[in-house]
Order: C-alpha cells, then sequence, then structure tokens
C-alpha cells in the first residue's frame, strides 16, 4: 500500500465494503423524502441509482476543470470500473451512462414516470 495511503484508511475500506448497501440505504431513503419514488419499479430505482452516479461523475468532472485537470482524466476510472463489471451486463451500464454525462457535460434529467411507465 506504499504510495497509496488511502488504501490503508479504515474509512475507505468500510466505505468500499459498503457500497451496495449505502446506495440501497440511500434508495430506500429517497422512498421516504419523495413518496413517488414508492411506485417505481426495480428498473426505476436502477436508473435512478445510474443517474446519481453519472451526476456525481459530472460534478466531478466540472470541478476538475475548475482545478485545470482535463475532465476526460476520469476516462481510466471508468474504463477499469466497466471491466471489475465486465460479467454484469446490466451493472455495464453505469459507467457507460456515467461516460455519455461526462461527454455531453450534462447530467441525466430525472424523471418521474408513472406506475408501470420506463424511466
Amino acid at each position: 500500500m506504499d504510495g497509496l495511503p488511502h488504501l490503508a484508511d479504515q474509512e475507505y475500506m468500510v466505505v468500499v465494503r459498503s457500497a451496495h448497501q449505502l446506495v440501497k440505504a440511500t434508495l430506500t431513503e429517497l422512498e421516504i423524502r419523495f413518496p413517488p419514488m414508492r411506485r417505481y419499479t426495480e428498473e426505476h430505482h436502477r436508473r435512478t441509482a445510474e443517474d446519481l452516479f453519472a451526476g456525481f461523475i459530472v460534478r466531478t468532472g466540472a470541478i476538475l476543470a475548475a482545478r485545470r485537470v482535463p475532465a476526460r482524466s476520469l476516462d481510466p476510472t471508468l474504463d477499469l470500473l466497466a471491466l471489475q463489471l465486465n460479467d454484469f451486463p446490466r451493472a455495464c451500464r453505469t459507467p457507460a451512462r456515467a461516460r455519455e454525462a461526462l461527454r455531453t457535460r450534462r447530467a441525466p434529467t430525472f424523471t418521474i414516470p408513472g406506475p408501470g411507465k420506463p424511466a
């Protein structure tokens, strides 16, 4: 872990190990704070999580650009994430959507679909 002090950081390890639970807890809490989400299908929830990630990537890209670091520097991270998710086709869409959002510099728009309608 020489040269990578963040890997020795207990907080980092806890966040990495609990990432799935963090996303699930966030979506569950969103249902409480934003009642229309209670009608979302599993697909709607997955899309919402993807949109949140893509929006985060766009904001991170903007911060990097403000620091005169090209936003395209996030591409290797998204490439590596996609490689790790290679065996999970649905999950592979998340870095792909984030890359597209970064390329167009637009976070995905959030829509509130009606019950049984695709997001």
